[in-house]
């Protein structure tokens, strides 16, 4: 067993992370969609280097499931100057006949494009499955907690570590807090 088998309460630290893709990200030019450091999940700590990264292209309707322990990101936060446009192009969504070439091999056919020269959107489903046990009441507190800071431009998405833990804490003593 590695250090990441357990938690330091002896609880087994099992989460596995499901990503459904709604956007086609199979252009090998698109680096929107999930990266992985293959292996990872089995290293005591996070790797000095990231040498080794893959970028995976699913298409739209792919499901992807790993072990929360690897080391992974998505696309990169937006940038500031980034513009988003809706776009109604149903048939470069679906990929129907119909659907003119550029639009099925855009880096983001969905109906939430960015513009030109901007970093496209990702839009996915993420859900976490995890073992009823201390480790997964912190892992979910702090999914909570780094989407409400996401949703927040003045904290960051990890602005807010420190009321995580309390947070975690106040839940495994059975204390119902808001994470807001």
């Amino acid at each position: 067993n590695s250090p990441w088998s357990t938690t330091s309460h002896g609880d087994e630290m099992r989460i596995v992370k499901v990503c459904a893709y709604l956007q086609d990200h199979s252009h090998p030019d698109d680096d929107g969609a999930l990266r992985v450091l293959p292996g990872s999940h089995r290293e005591p700590s996070l790797p000095a280097t990231k040498q080794g990264v893959r970028q995976l292209h699913p298409r739209a309707g792919d499901l992807v499931v790993f072990d929360q322990r690897l080391t992974h990101r998505g696309q990169g936060p937006a940038e500031e100057t980034d513009v988003y446009e809706i776009v109604q192009t149903p048939t470069s969504l679906h990929g129907r006949e119909g659907a003119s070439e550029q639009a099925r091999h855009s880096r983001s056919p969905s109906p939430l494009r960015s513009k030109e020269g901007s970093r496209p959107w990702r839009i996915l489903v993420t859900l976490g499955y995890g073992w009823n046990n201390d480790h997964s009441d912190d892992f979910e507190a702090g999914t909570v907690l780094r989407e409400a800071n996401c949703n927040d431009p003045s904290l960051g998405c990890y602005g807010d570590l420190p009321r995580l833990k309390v947070l975690a804490e106040l839940k495994r003593m059975g204390r119902r807090v808001p994470l807001t």
